[in-house]
């Protein structure tokens, strides 16, 4: 539709028309002015006009929409009667529909009217959308609402009927590159989901998620955020979280990376570790590893060797032993998905080697030697030594016996100290865990006594979650 805003002379009715009426005459057409005489025409006027009658007292007045293409000198036909004094251009009113007489109604052609005004305010708001200009950085100009994908990928522009206008972010669409976007998760399961406002259209690297959980986890869990799909979280950048990583409850931020979700709260503080000590030599033990174990610290203390034995006094002199050698000692940490589901432990009598698995090992001090005579000394036994530990150490080596006086002493362990050299006696056992045994003594015709023996080894897993 077109509507030209023309100014036209008023003109009378030339013949009186009812409420009901759908055409009327004007007493002539002759239009712009008086000068020029020019005649009224379609083509003046486009193809939608309104005009308003009123009397001469303007006691009454109303106003209608007519077919432009038929003014003439024959009858104008009406298209809308009784149209609102407001600009409404569509509504047509029985109250305001009026009966009007010949000569003593003038007739208004294009002025006055509320609803050409109306028209140029609908034009105008039309125009607005699909042809002003659009803005720049150096004109000002017509802009559009980015939706929410555009205003989240940061798209600078949109193109309407080939014209590209700059998006502008309205307040309640504009997000930072990490959406820190928090709630609270309701599945119960290790699959946690969230639903955000205003909801995110496709995940990108960077953004940012807080989540109260819903449950403690578990084992490996996702995030899904606003229905877009399920993405592991990640601990130490490419790590699945472990059993009571997360806590019911606990608060959770995560970063996607563009694959998984990285977790950037800290995780759950671990429980009291666990703490199992072996000892039984007679046989091998079997650990197996428990779920949501996080790593553990192992300690192999290894047996303490015998002390050397003194055998009956002669009348040659006296007979002495020298004390055993110190366990050896292993500690390590070893992470959980480094450990097989079992590990074979193994607690070594003298002369046997203690161990975890493959991770840490230690051997056993040996025993002191022993001698007849009263001008001999008997030699201490050497230290055990660990290996394959984070910390390896070397038991102590016994010391040798002084003929005729006392047995060696034992040497220490890590664990464990040496026993006492024995005066005429038995030589003392070795202390705590592989500490090595005294050395005995017997005096000339005096009868035999025996070495102490070495402290037994220990192995030590403590286990963290």
């Amino acid at each position: 539709m077109s509507l030209i805003f023309a100014t036209i002379p008023p003109k009378r009715l030339a013949q009186g028309i009812t409420s009901a009426s759908s055409s009327f005459y004007i007493n002539n057409i002759i239009g712009f002015d008086t000068v020029d005489s020019l005649d009224v025409t379609s083509a003046d006027l486009g193809t939608q006009h309104y005009c308003v009658f009123r009397n001469d007292t303007g006691s009454k007045i109303e106003i209608m929409e007519i077919d432009p293409t038929t003014i003439s000198t024959g009858p104008i036909t009406i298209v809308r009667r009784g149209l609102s004094y407001y600009g409404d251009r569509t509504t047509q009113t029985t109250a305001n529909k009026l009966d009007w007489s010949a000569n003593e109604t003038i007739v208004q052609l294009g002025t006055d009217a509320p609803q050409i005004f109306q028209y140029l305010k609908e034009y105008i708001d039309a125009a607005s959308i699909v042809g002003a200009v659009p803005a720049s950085t150096t004109a000002a100009g017509i802009v559009v609402e980015g939706t929410q994908a555009q205003v989240d990928a940061k798209t600078a522009t949109t193109t309407i009927s080939t014209v590209v206008y700059k998006n502008f972010a309205p307040l309640d669409k504009i997000r930072a590159t990490k959406y820190h976007d928090y709630a609270a998760d309701s599945v119960g399961t290790d699959a946690y989901a969230i639903t955000i406002t205003p909801a995110i259209t496709a995940y990108s690297a960077g953004q940012e998620f807080t989540f109260k959980a819903g449950t403690a986890n578990t084992g490996t869990c996702t995030l899904n955020v606003s229905g877009l799909g399920a993405k592991t979280i990640k601990k130490n950048v490419s790590v699945d979280l472990e059993t009571g990583d997360i806590l019911l409850n606990q608060i959770v931020t995560v970063v996607y990376d563009g694959t998984n979700m990285q977790l950037k709260s800290s995780i759950a503080s671990p429980i009291v570790p666990v703490v199992r000590t072996y000892l039984n030599a007679a046989s091998p033990a079997t650990w197996t590893k428990p779920s949501g174990l996080k790593y553990v610290v192992v300690e192999v203390q290894a047996a303490g060797g015998n002390g050397g034995n003194a055998a009956s006094g002669g009348s040659s002199g006296a007979n002495t032993g020298g004390g055993g050698g110190g366990g050896g000692y292993s500690k390590k940490q070893i992470a959980a998905a480094t450990l097989g589901a079992t590990e074979t432990i193994t607690i070594g009598a003298v002369g046997v080697t203690s161990s975890y698995g493959s991770h840490a090992t230690a051997t056993s001090g040996s025993t002191g030697s022993s001698v007849s005579g009263g001008t001999s000394y008997a030699e201490g036994g050497a230290g055990g030594s660990g290996s394959s530990g984070d910390v390896n150490g070397g038991g102590g080596a016994g010391t040798f016996s002084i003929a005729g006086r006392l047995g060696g002493t034992g040497g220490c362990s890590f664990y464990g100290g040496g026993g006492k050299g024995g005066v005429n006696t038995d030589g003392s056992s070795g202390t705590g865990y592989g500490g090595g045994g005294g050395g005995a003594q017997s005096t000339s015709g005096a009868g035999a006594s025996s070495g102490g023996a070495g402290a037994p080894a220990i192995v030590i897993v403590t286990e963290y979650y």
